[in-house]
């Protein structure tokens, strides 16, 4: 599954280095610009946590649906273990995403998980 712009811009943000024009990322993704994070490595974070204009219910609302439907596509099939066959490693891809979202010109993250 490719990563969309904004995910891997957020990668860049965390020191790493990003091949944009990798087949790991979505290359059809045409909707808000990701500059704000190509300037420097913390600027994405600098826009998430300025922002004291808190994310709309609306907005919340609409992440929080996103995040969810990725979370039922990441769901173990009926029946298979959380936990790995030497027991050293524990399955939690369907139990939590971090969903980032823009509104008016800022960047929110609003955290998934299946029951809250």
């Amino acid at each position: 599954m490719p990563l969309s712009k904004l995910t891997a811009a957020s990668l860049v943000d965390l020191g790493y280095h990003v091949n944009f024009e990798s087949s790991f990322i979505d290359q059809s993704y045409d909707g808000f610009s990701t500059t704000c994070c190509f300037t420097g490595r913390r600027n994405l974070r600098r826009n998430l946590m300025g922002s004291s204009r808190p994310l709309s219910a609306g907005g919340k609302a609409a992440a929080r649906a996103h995040g969810l439907a990725k979370l039922q596509q990441k769901a173990l099939p009926p029946g298979q273990s959380r936990t790995s066959q030497d027991g050293k490693a524990t399955y939690f891809g369907d139990q939590y995403l971090a969903v980032f979202f823009y509104e008016e010109g800022h960047i929110y993250s609003v955290d998934v998980t299946p029951g809250a």
